[in-house]
């Protein structure tokens, strides 16, 4: 709710009571004819007083002052407004806040008008002294009322507009800007409101035309014939975004109630045109209120949308590596870590991309239907399944390969799969297009399976099934009986025992080289790691007598480690393999020692052999509770070194939440810091971040992977700069993989 400030109409007892004035002269119409020259300032006629202002030798003082109210907010936007009377000739007077003048006003000589005058007074709160004191001219036909005469005063922000959301946008995106009417007084609904709305001239950020204007508050039951809306360019507009909005509630009778207060009056969508920071400005305010007269004309209020339109750089040195129903992929990138990276696959389709019937295997072979590869190049809007290429995978800039094995019982199926990868921004820019896609089969060439399908592959070429297969079709060619499409794999355009098969129609020398060159060989040898260098483990407790070592991401190079925890004799009574041992390719050795407490050496087998993705290696039951001492873990790598590790102790499953959940910060209120509360029932990638009132990121807190468990995290009331932030509201957001949640916060002086 926005802060209560205070309202007096100036001549009205029952308003001016409590409000504590002094030297104010008496009670006046606003139309008596006399020295104000007959001005009608309210239909019907109210009231106001002078400033007492007689000759500036003569004794009696020239000023009047009165108590005003200005809330409890420090950083709410909000005016002093106010309706003053000038004179026939060059009226004069300061205001002052305090004992300190904050404006001066020297209204030009001419005929006698009443203006509206307006100054910010955000982060004013509480009772002050507001004296309004004439400095100029003298005239004795002014005597004995003075020359300044004022009406109504308001404390009150007024149409102020308001992003639905924060953040950056990019040229192709547009921001919703609510406009917010809040006038803080006691005049009630209004019946209507003319608004100006601009760009600033020359800025070439943010642009807006009369369709992107939409009128939020239509009074319900009201006939279409009773109100009246309509959009147009600024009279005097000297560029083309400057836009009015008229809008009035037709008749006495319609909707006597008219339009509440503190209503969102329309919207507008702004379009982020040019790099930078963009600017929209209230420029003029008039709003009628029930059942008649002005409140203050206040323009000035403004909010700002950064426009992001400079893209990230290309994803560069992409490679691509065939596995068993498998791509590994690896790349570069030197845009920013904030950013993300897409990847983009494509398959050698049979027929088109709709079918997604892979043309394995004898791809540029096909008549009926023809084969069909992916169409390049492109750049990133024409990416689409029409064009033979979905979007599969995204990570962070930070991620530089990837092992492309859907969660599948089978993995990828047999074919050739293309890929290519488009950096993307915080705001949806995305980077040009590459200069090259990469290509891969997902399978070892010359694995194959018996005839009879009764001898899977396996990832390796040997003599049965494979050699003999070959054995039976060598030397024909399509159109004989015994010709074998899947025994047609040589030669490859690379000509190298891992490209990519140009399938001539014949079984010959050519595909003997392939099977001769891939013979004895297993994909998990020759394939890239995914992942850091660092081995992260964490020992979860997953039920009352059962433990579980888990490697929490990739880590490229591990082979083997060893697990040691002091144990009475006999407490250990399994040790299985975990969900990522099992989903290994290769031979692994897994044994607890009997009689060394828990002594368990885990091992994956053969030249190069090493862990692929993350999640947990093994599981341990023990013959009852126990309390268990410190583990000792050792690690190494494919030449058996060392390697370094991260180990995050034991997480005791009692600890363990059930859901997400942001559940707090205590205290709030709170000056100058708050611990931030939140649960993971799982092992998840986190970010924390604290929001300002006008969406914009100031900290961020947490972010990186952390275990399941109950957090706490400290904010200090500090930006990411170290800098103290202002006394106000902020906003907490957790974002834990699928889950977000954001929470209110005061910092208070």
């Amino acid at each position: 709710m926005p802060d209560a400030h205070d309202y007096v109409d100036i001549g009205n007892p029952a308003s001016e009571a409590g409000h504590a004035l002094t030297g104010w002269g008496p009670i006046e119409p606003d139309t008596n004819g006399g020295g104000w020259g007959g001005i009608g300032g309210e239909s019907p006629p109210g009231k106001c007083r002078t400033i007492w202002s007689p000759l500036e030798d003569d004794p009696v003082e020239r000023w009047a002052s009165l108590e005003l109210d200005f809330g409890i907010s420090d950083t709410e936007t909000k005016c002093l407004t106010f309706r003053h009377l000038d004179g026939g000739s060059d009226d004069s007077f300061d205001v002052s806040i305090g004992g300190t003048v904050v404006l001066s006003i020297a209204a030009p000589p001419g005929t006698e008008t009443w203006y509206w005058a307006s100054l910010d007074v955000t982060g004013y709160t509480g009772v002050h002294t507001v004296k309004f004191e004439a400095t100029g001219p003298e005239g004795t036909y002014f005597t004995p009322y003075g020359q300044v005469a004022i009406d109504k005063i308001y404390i009150g922000s007024q149409v102020t507009p308001v992003p639905v959301d924060g953040g950056a946008i990019s040229c192709s995106q547009a921001k919703r800007v609510d406009f917010h009417l809040n006038l803080d007084c006691d005049d009630g609904p209004i019946r209507g409101y003319t608004v100006r709305v601009l760009c600033p001239e020359g800025e070439d950020i943010l642009a807006f035309d009369s369709g992107d204007i939409t009128v939020n508050v239509l009074p319900e039951g009201l006939p279409i014939g009773d109100y009246f809306w309509e959009v147009y360019r600024s009279p005097g507009a000297a560029m083309a975004n400057d836009w009015t909005i008229d809008y009035i509630i037709l008749g006495d009778a319609a909707l006597p109630d008219g339009i509440p207060n503190d209503k969102d009056l329309f919207s507008i969508d702004f379009h982020g045109v040019g790099d930078g920071v963009g600017h929209v400005i209230v420029e003029q305010v008039a709003v009628g209120l029930v059942p008649g007269g002005l409140p203050p004309a206040v323009g000035g209020n403004e909010t700002t949308i950064t426009v992001d339109c400079v893209p990230p750089p290309s994803v560069t040195g992409l490679n691509s590596l065939r596995g068993h129903n498998k791509v590994n992929l690896s790349w570069t990138y030197t845009g920013d870590v904030t950013d993300e990276l897409e990847i983009w696959r494509g398959m050698w389709y049979l027929g088109s991309p709709d079918t997604s019937l892979s043309a394995y295997p004898e791809y540029d072979d096909h008549v009926s239907p023809p084969d069909l590869e992916p169409t390049w190049p492109l750049d990133y809007p024409n990416m689409a399944p029409s064009e033979g290429w979905y979007h599969v995978y995204t990570v962070p800039a930070t991620q530089n390969s990837i092992i492309d094995f859907p969660n599948s019982p089978d993995g990828l199926r047999r074919g050739v799969y293309y890929y290519v990868l488009f950096a993307r921004d915080g705001v949806g820019n995305h980077g040009p297009q590459p200069d090259a896609y990469t290509r891969s089969t997902s399978y070892l060439l010359g694995d194959l399976t018996n005839l009879s399908g009764t001898i899977p592959e396996d990832g390796r070429v040997g003599i049965n099934p494979e050699i003999n297969r070959l054995a039976l079709c060598y030397g024909t060619h399509d159109g004989d009986s015994a010709y074998d499409p899947y025994c047609d794999i040589g030669p490859t355009y690379s000509m190298s025992k891992s490209g990519i098969p140009t399938t001539d129609d014949a079984i010959n020398f050519e595909d003997m080289m392939m099977f001769a060159m891939n013979y004895g060989t297993e994909v998990a040898k020759d394939h890239f790691d995914e992942g850091g260098a660092i081995a992260k483990f964490t020992w979860d407790r997953i039920a009352q007598d059962t433990w579980s070592l888990v490697l929490l991401e990739p880590c490229s190079g591990l082979q083997g480690l060893n697990l040691r925890l002091s144990l009475p004799a006999g407490a250990v009574k399994t040790v299985v393999a975990g969900e990522l041992l099992a989903a290994q390719t290769g031979q692994h050795f897994l044994r607890n020692v009997a009689g060394n407490g828990l002594d368990v050496t885990l091992v994956l087998l053969g030249t190069g052999a090493s862990f692929e993705g993350r999640g947990e290696l093994f599981r341990v039951k023990l013959d009852g509770t126990h309390n268990l001492g410190s583990v000792e873990i050792s690690a190494r790598n494919t030449v058996n070194a060392a390697i370094e590790f991260t180990f995050d102790g034991t997480t005791d499953l009692d600890n363990i939440p059930l859901a997400y959940n942001l559940s707090g910060n205590y205290p709030n209120p709170f000056n100058p810091s708050t611990e931030i509360r939140f649960d993971l029932p799982e092992p998840q990638r986190v970010e924390l971040a604290i929001y300002a009132l006008d969406g914009r990121r100031i900290a961020t807190l947490k972010s990186g992977q952390l275990l399941a468990g109950r957090h706490s995290v400290t904010w200090t009331g500090q930006n990411d700069a170290g800098e103290r932030v202002a006394s106000g509201i902020y906003f907490c957001r957790l974002k834990a993989g699928a889950f977000s949640e954001t929470l209110k916060m005061t910092l208070v002086k």
